[in-house]
Parts: structure tokens; C-alpha cells; sequence
């Protein structure tokens, strides 16, 4: 009889994504903000049970070379900006969230950056997205949020800006007064 090869179930199934973590620490004083960019993943924002801002991001590469895609943290004046940094070279290093690439060839990257943050109650938070959900949850200062293609979840005490342009916003205010003014804004899905 001839003999063939034989396989493994597990030579079937796809080879699992590659996961890279990334984590920041920085003290941030009352009314002073933390701002997070990313391009494609999630937002997660929480309380801290101290002064100190935490942010864990993790990484997972589906497709391309992962290595192009970074976070980085940079910090001037008592605020803190964390971001995610495309790269023309997989050898660079940057260390400020203004380094992005115009290498256009990032085209054939599949690429998710998740970032879980814990921020002081009174630090104020600006979170920007392209493509992935927003949620921020216990923070007590301003807030600025907004995604492309993502939902928009609030649960905090303040918020200037909720904004999405494809997906919903939910939101709760813990506080019930409050002398600002804010903005929700969406161009496709459902708001509540």
C-alpha cells in the first residue's frame, strides 16, 4: 500500500496572532490630561486607586511585520500623551507620539493595539480612535472621546466631546450638576 503523509489537526488551524505588550507609568496631577491615539484597536479607560496613570497596551499582528507598529509615551508640562506610531523601519525608535510614518506601505498590515488605562479620578482624559470601541468608565474630570468606526461608551462625572462616526454612543453622568458644555455628536448608528 502506499503511504501518505499524515497531519495533525493542529497543522490545520491557523497559526495564532502574535501579542507584544507595551506598559507606561507616569504621576498625573489633578486637572492635568493624559491624551491616547490609536489607529485600530480599543479603548479602556478606568480609574486608578492613586495619582499614578497606568497603560498597558497589547499588540496583536495578524498580518505583515508587526514591528512597524509601536506605542509609544511622551510627556511635557505634567500631561502625558500615549499613542500608537507607525514606522518606515522596523529599527527606529521613537519617543514621541509626533514620529507616525507616511510610508504608505503599511497597507498590508492587520495590526490591533488594545490599551487598558487606569488614570487618577480627577485627571482629565482625551482619547482618540480610528477604528475600534471607546469606553471609559469612573473618571471625574473632562473628557474628550471620540472614534471613526467604533462605539462610544461614557459612564463618568464630565465629558466636553463625545463623538463617533460609525457605531453608537451611550453615555451615563454621575454628577447632577454640572456648569459645562458638551458635545455628542454621530453620523451613522444609534445614540442613547
Amino acid at each position: 500500500l502506499p503511504s501518505f503523509p499524515t497531519r495533525r489537526s493542529s497543522d490545520l488551524l491557523p497559526a495564532a496572532a502574535a501579542a507584544q505588550d507595551y506598559h507606561f507609568t507616569h504621576d498625573l496631577a489633578a486637572g492635568h490630561r493624559l491624551e491616547v491615539e490609536n489607529i485600530n484597536g480599543d479603548i479602556d479607560v478606568m480609574p486608578a486607586s492613586g495619582a499614578m496613570a497606568e497603560i498597558s497596551v497589547t499588540k496583536t499582528v495578524k498580518e505583515g511585520n508587526g514591528a512597524l507598529v509601536t506605542a509609544v509615551m511622551d510627556a511635557s508640562g505634567g500631561d502625558v500623551r500615549v499613542c500608537t506610531v507607525y514606522l518606515s523601519d522596523p529599527g527606529e525608535h521613537p519617543t514621541s507620539c509626533d514620529h507616525n510614518s507616511n510610508h504608505t506601505d503599511h497597507r498590508h498590515l492587520d495590526v490591533t493595539m488594545h490599551y487598558v488605562i487606569h488614570i487618577p479620578r480627577s485627571a482629565r482624559i482625551d482619547a482618540e480612535n480610528v477604528n475600534g470601541d471607546v469606553n471609559v468608565s469612573g473618571v471625574d474630570a473632562e473628557s474628550h472621546i471620540e472614534t471613526v468606526n467604533g462605539n462610544v461608551t461614557f459612564d463618568g462625572a464630565a465629558a466636553t466631546s463625545i463623538e463617533t462616526t460609525n457605531g453608537e454612543v451611550r453615555g451615563k453622568f454621575s454628577r447632577a450638576t454640572w456648569d459645562g458644555s458638551m458635545k455628542v455628536e454621530k453620523i451613522g448608528g444609534a445614540s442613547c
